[in-house]
């Protein structure tokens, strides 16, 4: 080609005109067509969003022009130079030039042209520069300089629970999610890589694993948020944590070396929550239960957490392997409670110090932390023993804490036994302190939970309480028939206060009670009560009100002690010391009844004990004290203790008859027992008894003069036994209803047995424990009887005969006076025939009818009230103003319809009648008889409260419970 034609189409060109080959040549290769024009500039960044601000630059000696145009556009070529947008291009306002013309600065345009490549990856555009902003200016350069748009991506949630989980919506400004794209997330300061890692590679980059397109228009989606994106967690870990940035990058897919398509316009921020409380302090030494709340639902995806311990000053961002200063709690260990809040043992950790406790959504690797708390390890104080280990419910008790590491600072420590907080706790050194017990039901073998800022330390089976009672005022006389005092302790709200043996009793007790039966005597308690706190009034759950009433003894089963008709042998058993008081009797035979009651010695001519001895104490069933030394020793001595101890001497002409200086015979001693040295087994004294000094027996039996005898009851002549049965039988009429209660003592017949029912006819009864022998006896019932009431007796007019119901009428009435209103006066009962429903008078009768008979029994002394009415099942007696005293209370009480063993317990102001123990059976006027206790010995006795007071119930009843003995429930009793 020639030169002027080159130089030709050369000003062609900058003309902007294209003619023939150079324009057909722009049309399919721009780029070699504009080869020798000046070379494009470069751009930085070369990629962004819309409004990215561009710098371009020069290179060597090219400069800007003074005029610059500038477009961005979507062809393949630069287009001349236009001052409006197009569908493909759009001018860029106001380029700046630089100082030194070799830069120019401008912002991508907000009206640019978006497209994208292949699976929604941005398409590079093209930048182009004009020397004048006319339009049809021709670019300035023919190299194109390409710029990629990248999409604006926003998230919207910019941040969330450390470890994951939690799902976030995506949007971009343009259609580039064509199909599901892969995300990762890059930590720290790691930008998202140009191309998808190898999905082995390690952190910072994250793969999420769960994507998907939301919407129709290839611009949103959601994505769960991996596990490994975590919180930060600063050195120390107790100051709050800070929130963790992470960049979100896209790619055309989730496989190895995909293109990007875009970056998330803001980060994402993982945040490790604060936690309640900050930090934490316990024991090196594990097996330590401890608890920590987040500030956020930091486990919501943690079904089963993990965590670690560790040295470190920063906690890893996923589960750690143990070792190396990290320590794993153990499977299980670490228990979600709820969201935001977890529970740990925490594990044996290797030194005290300081430790980040990590928390993991699992205990497996790639798990990520979601929570972390300062854990201090220290040496944990500890309680060892507490001395006394007991105490009284009603707490106030000093004790002393012996332990190990213990604060010495008051007020670092706090302790409670059985839930209960103890009080003014003392430290006396780094191994002890002490405290005061609080108020406490009773318990046994209560925790002791000691708590200081280390942490939490437990004594199992520390501390007993017992059910302790206090009683004020402590001190009374034994006449006292109804002292009132104020009894605290606990559990009285719940108590039946009933007056029967299954209900709650305030009982006085000479040592320990112990409901427990005697191993010598089923039918006693091996330590019962001596008497009873009545008429209980509760106050509160801690106080009651009680009468005390002291005048009158109880046995050991809480019956009241009939000084009328007590009797008690001991046949061949009663060991003597010489010079002592001490006796023992090996087969158990001595009750705390027994004090106060005379023992005379049966057996010997010569008296191993002294006439008018009495028991003194009783130590146990086996060993008990008398009021005089003995005479000598001796063994297996018959001993009687109560009934009537009376000197006897055979007047020697008449063997039958016998004689007493004491005076103590009477009308009523007629069919009573008598033995004694020298007189034949089943003597009774015959009627008439003739003087005061003088009677008849039924054999004659002394062996000598001055020897002691003992007045027992009534005699029964032919009563069968049967041995180990609890069945007698005897002739009919032999037994009455009103025996029921009373002892009855005979060979073969065991100590304290008494009569628990009648047989049909009176031909028997039922004993309270079994003979011991088989036989015929003749056995002796009480010490005495009450007047025998046989309840509307007919009489004829001038006839002896009269008729009674069943079992009115007993063989030992005969020849005992019997007394009715008008009817019969001055008359004996003459004869009883079978079934005691029939009798003959000594006399006739006065008059016809149906009346109530009194037949006069053996009973020494008592007070005879006339004209008292009782109702039939109640506990009340009514009579005339003054016919009762408050001296009465606590006395014995006997009468038609009055059950054995009944006593007095209250009498109204106006003396108009009384309260009794038991109820009547039957109603109208009676006459009654009151005899008065034997009082409770002088000395020192423990107030006792128990929930039941039958025999054997603390093996009977599972919810028994018993006060225990203390100074506090201490009461004395005195002779004043």
């Amino acid at each position: 080609m020639r030169k002027s034609l080159s130089r030709a189409r050369s000003r062609a060109l900058c003309a902007g005109i294209a003619t023939g080959a150079i324009a057909l040549a722009l049309l399919v290769a721009p780029q070699a067509a504009f080869a020798a024009l000046t070379a494009p500039p470069t751009l930085a960044p070369a990629a962004g969003p819309i409004g990215t601000t561009v710098v371009a630059t020069r290179a060597g000696s090219d400069t800007f022009p003074t005029t610059n145009g500038v477009m961005i556009s979507t062809l393949q070529a630069c287009p001349t130079y236009s001052t409006s947008a197009t569908t493909t291009s759009v001018p860029i306002a106001n380029p700046v030039k630089g100082n030194t013309d070799t830069t120019l600065t401008f912002a991508i345009p907000s009206s640019t042209v978006l497209t994208t490549g292949t699976a929604g990856a941005p398409k590079a555009h093209i930048i182009c520069f004009y020397a004048d902003v006319t339009a049809g200016t021709t670019a300035t350069s023919s190299t194109m300089t390409t710029f990629t748009i990248t999409p604006t991506v926003t998230l919207g949630t910019a941040s969330g629970v450390s470890g994951g989980g939690n799902s976030i919506n995506i949007t971009a400004t343009q259609p580039i999610f064509a199909t599901v794209p892969g995300v990762l997330f890059s930590s720290g300061a790691a930008s998202c890589p140009t191309a998808y890692p190898n999905p082995n590679s390690p952190a910072p980059y994250i793969p999420a694993t769960s994507v998907a397109k939301t919407g129709t228009a290839s611009t949103g989606l959601s994505v769960t948020v991996p596990s490994g994106v975590v919180g930060n967690v600063p050195p120390g870990a107790g100051a709050t944590p800070t929130s963790a940035p992470y960049s979100v990058c896209f790619y055309t897919a989730n496989t190895n070396a995909a293109a990007q398509i875009a970056t998330s316009t803001t980060s994402y921020g993982a945040v490790l929550p604060g936690s309640t409380p900050a930090t934490l302090s316990g024991p090196v030494v594990g097996t330590t239960g401890t608890t920590v709340t987040f500030s956020t639902n930091a486990l919501i995806n943690a079904a089963s957490p993990g965590v670690a311990f560790t040295t470190a000053n920063s906690c890893p961002g996923t589960y750690p392997n143990a070792g190396g200063g990290v320590v794993q709690a153990a499977a299980g260990a670490a228990r979600k409670v709820a969201n935001n809040r977890l529970a740990v043992t925490v594990p044996n950790l290797t030194n005290t110090g300081t430790y980040l406790m990590c928390v993991y959504n699992a205990a497996a690797a790639n798990s990520g932390i979601v929570g972390a708390v300062t854990y201090t390890a220290v040496v944990v104080p500890r309680a060892t023993a507490i001395n006394p280990r007991t105490g009284s419910t009603l707490g106030g008790n000093t004790i002393t804490v012996i332990g190990t590491d213990l604060p010495t600072t008051a007020g670092a420590i706090t302790a409670t036994i059985g839930g209960e907080p103890l009080t003014n706790i003392t430290p006396l050194s780094d191994t002890a302190f002490t405290a005061t017990t609080p108020a406490h039901a009773a318990g046994k073998d209560l925790p002791l939970i000691l708590t200081t800022s280390a942490g939490v330390r437990i004594l199992p089976a520390a501390f007993t309480y017992t059910n302790a009672i206090t009683v004020t005022p402590n001190t009374s006389s034994n006449t006292t028939t109804n002292f009132d005092v104020s009894v605290g302790g606990v559990g009285f709200l719940s108590s039946s206060f009933d007056g029967s043996l299954p209900g709650s009793h305030v009982y006085l007790v000479n040592g320990v009670y112990n409901a427990a039966p005697s191993a010598y005597n089923a039918n006693r308690k091996q330590r019962g009560p001596v008497a009873e706190c009545t008429s209980v009034l509760v106050l509160s759950d801690n106080e009651l009100i009680c009468g005390m009433r002291l005048n009158s003894r109880l046995t050991e089963v809480g019956g009241t002690v009939d000084p009328a008709s007590y009797i008690s042998l001991a046949a061949s058993d009663v060991t003597t010391y010489s010079s002592s008081k001490l006796i023992t009797s090996p087969g158990g035979n001595f009750s705390v009844a027994d004090i106060g009651q005379p023992i005379t010695d049966l057996a010997s001519a010569t008296a191993k004990i002294t006439l008018g001895t009495t028991i003194a104490a009783v130590l146990s069933p086996t060993t008990a004290l008398m009021s005089a030394n003995a005479a000598s020793a001796g063994t297996a001595i018959a001993t009687a203790i109560g009934g009537v101890p009376v000197a006897v001497t055979n007047p020697g002409s008449n063997g039958a008859v016998l004689t007493t200086a004491s005076g103590l015979f009477g009308t009523g001693d007629a069919n009573k027992t008598i033995v004694g040295p020298g007189i034949a087994a089943n003597t009774v004294l015959l009627d008439p008894v003739t003087t005061a000094t003088t009677a008849t027996v039924t054999a004659a039996a002394l062996t000598g003069t001055g020897d002691r005898a003992v007045l027992l009851g009534d005699a029964v002549p032919g009563v069968v036994t049967t041995n180990g049965s609890i069945n007698v039988t005897a002739p009919d009429s032999s037994f009455g209803s009103g025996d029921v209660g009373r002892h009855i003592v005979g060979t073969g017949i065991q100590p304290g047995t008494t009569i628990v029912s009648i047989a049909a006819a009176g031909a028997g009864a039922t004993l309270s424990t079994p003979a011991t022998a088989g036989g015929t006896v003749l056995a002796t019932i009480g010490g005495g009887a009450a007047p025998q009431v046989a309840p509307t007796v007919g009489t004829t007019n001038n006839t002896t005969g009269i008729t009674a119901p069943a079992l009115s009428l007993t063989l030992r009435d005969v020849g005992r006076g019997i007394s009715a209103p008008t009817n019969i006066v001055g008359r004996t009962v003459a004869a009883v025939t079978t079934g005691g429903t029939v009798g003959t008078l000594s006399g006739n009768a006065a008059a016809t009818g149906s009346v109530t008979a009194t037949i006069a029994g053996g009973m020494i002394g008592g007070t005879a009230i006339a004209s008292v009415t009782k109702t039939d099942g109640s506990t009340s007696l009514t009579a005339a103003a003054s016919t009762f005293t408050v001296s009465d209370i606590g006395k014995s009480i006997t009468g038609p319809g009055i059950p054995p063993g009944t006593t007095v317990t209250a009498v109204p102001f106006n003396g108009g009648g009384a309260t009794i123990s038991q109820p009547a059976t039957g109603s109208g006027a009676v006459t009654v008889y009151t005899y008065t206790g034997i009082p409770v010995p002088e000395g020192a006795y423990n107030v006792v409260f128990v929930s039941n007071g039958k025999l054997d119930a603390a093996a009977t009843d599972a919810d028994y419970s018993q006060s225990a003995v203390s100074s506090a429930s201490t009461f004395t009793v005195a002779a004043f």
